[in-house]
């Protein structure tokens, strides 16, 4: 990550780990210009202004990730990737079919990783809300990993590690 993208992320989020901010927050920084500016970054950011993202507390953890997709998820993080198998997998032309028309790609790439070496290439983010996670990067990392523990046995194990907000 450049020192002037390093900057702006430690301005606006100042509580995200560098490992957490290169791996998620840099290419959006790339994509949608400054934080402190940019109106893409509140659909980014789930409508939540920067100040609740400075009191967000992160940390890199294992958690019973089966338990956590089984309902532990919010209703916004179940629909989309209920939203994301139809579109990719059943052939529902809803917006993940049309706009990231090749996303089962990815899906299918981080299903093949979880096969293999039982874990995720990265970890994904989530932000820990009273109703449930939300998803804030890895969607296609978790819908793979719902494909992978729908089979018997299991492709992946129920502990996995992740990225996980929390307020203060």
């Amino acid at each position: 990550m450049d020192e002037r993208t390093r900057l702006l992320i430690a301005e606006a989020f100042p509580t995200v780990p560098e490992e957490l901010a290169t791996a998620w927050l840099a290419p959006f920084v790339k994509k949608l210009g400054p934080p402190q500016n940019s109106e893409g970054w509140l659909n980014f950011l789930l409508d939540y202004p920067l100040e609740f993202w400075r009191q967000v507390r992160w940390a890199k953890q294992q958690i019973n990730l089966r338990d956590t997709v089984s309902g532990g998820l919010s209703s916004n993080g179940n629909a989309t990737l209920g939203a994301m198998e139809s579109g990719y997998y059943l052939g529902v032309p809803n917006n993940y079919a049309i706009e990231i028309p090749d996303g089962w790609k990815t899906t299918e790439r981080a299903l093949e990783y979880l096969r293999e070496q039982g874990t995720f290439p990265s970890p994904p983010v989530l932000l820990e809300t009273p109703q449930g996670y939300e998803i804030m990067d890895g969607n296609h990392r978790m819908l793979a990993y719902v494909h992978a523990i729908r089979v018997v046995p299991p492709e992946a194990g129920e502990v996995q590690e992740v990225w996980i907000g929390r307020t203060a």
